[in-house]
């Protein structure tokens, strides 16, 4: 039974990329409830069994102080709601590795084979599903192709791109593994498919992590498999660049006849080019059975192989690099500091640096930087990540949650590299040099990217983890049940609360496609179960108040305007004592003030909107439009001087001059203007 639970997890890891990469909170909550349920009754099954749990004591106590950073985050959390989510992640994820290590660790050799085998074939469909959604003739496949680039089921380019740079190095690796002509064909073929999807991207970091992770891979790796492993690798890759920048032409072209046929030619010419290759090691292993060759010539030979390469690559670039969509070359020759791209992403590490440097201790908690970012910001932009994953759980948990998952990473590395350097047989390195150098493919983007933002990925991230700690020292045994019985507390903890709040994230989706069908009257039923299931959830209380002011705005008689106004008002201000800094929430709840004749109400979160926001020059209008009808309000009073202080207010309203393009101020100042002389007459 507990082989049908595991055998279940794995294969719910492997496939979660096609969920949108668990981006989205529905899929995520579906996922965590369904690893919570599995980890629940394994656990029940070792307790049934009177079985200890085996673990690794240090990632153990590293993960507990991952979690406990974010339980005490909850004292400074500006979203307790959201925090509570990204602990349930933390823990999810440890109890998810807790249950992979424990059916593992005594036959680890069994393990990468088990994990590999459904995530490759896993990428391979996500591959195939980008490639053929880039032309846009099938539109059921769901999937959005932004600037050209292939984003697959992430919709995201910089995180596939590393999903499939990962795919094609757990390929390569279990080519070596296996070590079957035919299963290396195969795979040959897949890592085709993947390696144009990569391509595809046109991911400037996701081709340095992912490129420098291979020719890790392919120094690190056993020898004896180095060549076989690398020539594999060049049958892949030769079809694919000869055939990736007509492919690319027909984005966008609704012409997937003509990609397809161009799909079957690359993967055709690339297993036709490994069956020769395969004829080709044949015949060298035949001649090395007849003739011994000298050790320093054996050994000689990968680099010989390897020069003979670089010299050919150097001798045919400007051949290779016509080969490439110039889209490609373009954002290679824009690279540097003054890019774009690079640029915002340094401005998002100083602003996460801002937010750090007031709560360094304890963080701001979980989902925190997509709400307090505008605050520091200099201009306005938009992020809901800080494309750094550490930088990003600093700001979250602080200075604990940060050095404890450094440490994770850390741990992950040195054991690593402890197995590929005590490997003594040539067949025990070769799956440590793979999840090696996927991991620091990994790593590496993540700190350019919110890649582990993706439930999907961080499952990944920790799958890798497990298969990197040792099965023979550092082990914890948790014998005494009552260990184990706090472990399936926790996750049947996890289960009720994902649980609940799955279905209450399947009624809010479906809220949002009647809502974008025009349908919402029936849409605001479906996030009223929504909210009555999760009801601290702001997204959905803000949807609502979205809802009620727009019915409040097609309603025919002035007592159902106004008791929708109302209600929305109730709905906007229960979201703000959810999320009471997130300027959205802010400007919907000032704007129902103002609905509902309340001027001086809206004024008072339109003054601290500013400070939540401050280069984004909508906040100045509401807050000019609150102090206008504020001084229209105490003039009708016959209250004069306090009808100037507002207007004057009004006036001296002054937009930062990097703040966003404004429409509506100049209007509202010349209005608030006339009445000021009006009254002063």
């Amino acid at each position: 039974m507990k082989k049908i639970i595991v055998f279940l997890m794995i294969l719910a890891i492997s496939v979660s990329p096609l969920f949108r990469g668990l981006f989205f909170y529905y899929e995520t909550t579906v996922f965590l409830t369904v690893i919570a349920l599995l980890s629940f009754v394994y656990f029940m099954l070792k307790v049934k069994d009177r079985e200890p749990v085996y673990y690794n004591k240090w990632l153990f106590l590293f993960g507990l102080l991952l979690a406990a950073a974010y339980v005490l985050a909850f004292m400074t959390a500006v979203n307790p709601r959201e925090n509570l989510a990204s602990l349930l992640l933390v823990l999810e994820y440890l109890l998810m590795s807790i249950v992979l290590y424990d059916y593992f660790h005594d036959k680890k050799e069994v393990y990468g084979s088990i994990i590999l085998v459904p995530v490759i074939i896993t990428g391979f469909i996500n591959s195939v599903i980008g490639i053929e959604a880039i032309t846009g003739a099938y539109k059921f496949l769901n999937v959005t192709v932004n600037k050209r680039r292939l984003g697959a089921t992430f919709q995201y380019a910089n995180t596939a791109a590393i999903y499939f740079a990962i795919i094609i190095i757990f390929s390569l690796t279990l080519m070596c593994a296996l070590d079957k002509p035919f299963f290396r064909i195969i795979l040959t073929g897949a890592s085709n498919v993947i390696f144009l999807a990569m391509l595809l991207t046109r991911s400037r970091g996701g081709y340095i992590a992912g490129f420098f992770a291979i020719i890790v891979l392919m120094m690190i790796q056993a020898r004896g498999y180095k060549l076989r492993m690398a020539g594999s690798f060049i049958c892949a890759v030769i079809p694919a660049l000869l055939l990736v920048r007509d492919i690319s032409n027909l984005t966008a072209s609704e012409d997937a006849l003509s990609l397809n046929k161009l799909l079957v030619i690359s993967i055709a010419g690339t297993l036709i080019l490994a069956l020769a290759y395969e004829g080709l090691l044949i015949i060298i292993s035949n001649i090395r059975i007849k003739t011994t060759l000298p050790k320093p010539l054996g050994r000689a030979l990968p680099c010989i192989a390897a020069v003979i390469l670089i010299v050919a690559v150097l001798l045919l670039r400007n051949q290779i690099i016509g080969l490439i969509p110039d889209s490609i070359i373009e954002r290679f020759a824009r690279m540097g500091l003054n890019d774009p791209n690079i640029s915002i992403r340094l401005t998002f590490d100083k602003d996460a640096l801002k937010l750090i440097s007031k709560n360094r201790l304890l963080g701001t908690g979980g989902g925190s930087w997509q709400i307090l970012y505008y605050s520091v910001q200099e201009y306005f932009y938009i992020s809901r990540s800080v494309h750094n994953h550490f930088l990003e759980i600093f700001v979250e948990s602080g200075i604990l949650g940060f050095t404890s998952f450094i440490a994770v990473v850390a741990l992950s590395v040195f054991y690593m590299i402890s197995a590929l350097m005590k490997s003594k047989e040539i067949g025990q390195r070769i799956y440590p040099a793979g999840f090696f150098a996927a991991f620091v493919a990994l790593v590496i983007h993540s700190s350019i990217d919110f890649d582990l933002s993706y439930v999907s990925v961080g499952a990944l991230f920790w799958v890798m983890v497990v298969m990197s700690l040792p099965s023979d020292k550092h082990i914890i045994e948790f014998r005494k049940s009552f260990m184990v019985i706090t472990m399936i507390i926790v996750s049947s903890v996890s289960l009720l609360l994902n649980g609940v709040y799955a279905i209450a994230a399947h009624n809010a989706n479906i809220g949002l496609n009647l809502k974008a069908k025009g349908d919402h009257a029936q849409a605001s039923k479906y996030y009223e179960e929504a909210i009555r299931l999760d009801p601290s959830n702001s997204a959905y209380s803000f949807e609502l108040a979205r809802l009620y002011r727009s019915f409040a705005d097609i309603s025919q008689t002035a007592e159902k305007k106004e008791a929708w106004k109302k209600a929305a008002l109730v709905m906007a201000g229960r979201s703000i004592e959810s999320n009471p800094y997130l300027p959205e929430t802010n400007r919907l709840l000032i704007k129902v003030y103002y609905d509902l004749n309340m001027p001086l109400e809206g004024i008072e979160y339109a003054e601290k909107l500013i400070n939540y926001q401050p280069c984004y020059n909508a906040n100045y209008e509401l807050l000019a439009k609150g102090y206008l009808e504020a001084g229209k309000y105490y003039m009708e009073k016959g209250n004069a001087e306090t009808a100037k202080e507002y207007l004057e207010k009004c006036l001296n309203i002054d937009p930062p001059e990097d703040s966003e393009d404004i429409t509506a101020l100049p209007e509202l100042k010349l209005e608030a203007l006339t009445l000021l002389e009006e009254n002063n007459k």
